[in-house]
């Protein structure tokens, strides 16, 4: 089972151009008992918003290879970070400038798209949409 420190390894290892960025964000936070993952998946949740933006297919493929992973293998802790971590933000359509929440569908995978569409249905009943 991949554990929340293997999710971040994770996400780095298929998002390469990143692992500075992590550092710095482990660094920061290396006082606290337990580093807040969610707050470095809200930034890259945003940064896959910058690639589907600059249409980078690749790094979006290989980003979402790793985010079916961690639903396949990931403990629950890992399955809600990415869920609420990762996915609720690129639902979020106030970071889509060009881009709509459904243009990462297309990389979405068995797992990961069953889990995309339970989250949209139930922010769709908590907002009120049918």
């Amino acid at each position: 089972m991949i554990d929340r420190n293997e999710m971040m390894e994770t996400i780095v290892n298929a998002s390469p151009e990143l692992t500075h960025d992590f550092s710095e964000f482990v660094s920061e936070w290396s006082d606290d008992l337990e580093t807040p993952y969610y707050l470095f998946l809200a930034d890259y949740s945003r940064y896959l918003v910058s690639l589907l933006e600059s249409e980078a297919r690749q790094q979006l493929s290989s980003a979402f290879d790793a985010i079916e992973s961690l639903y396949r293998d990931g403990d629950d802790y890992v399955e809600n970070a990415v869920t609420v971590g990762i996915f609720e933000s690129l639902q979020n359509k106030s970071l889509h400038r060009s881009t709509s929440p459904d243009q990462f569908v297309e990389y979405l995978q068995p797992l990961s798209l069953k889990n995309w569409h339970e989250l949209t249905a139930y922010l769709n009943k908590v907002h009120g949409i049918q």
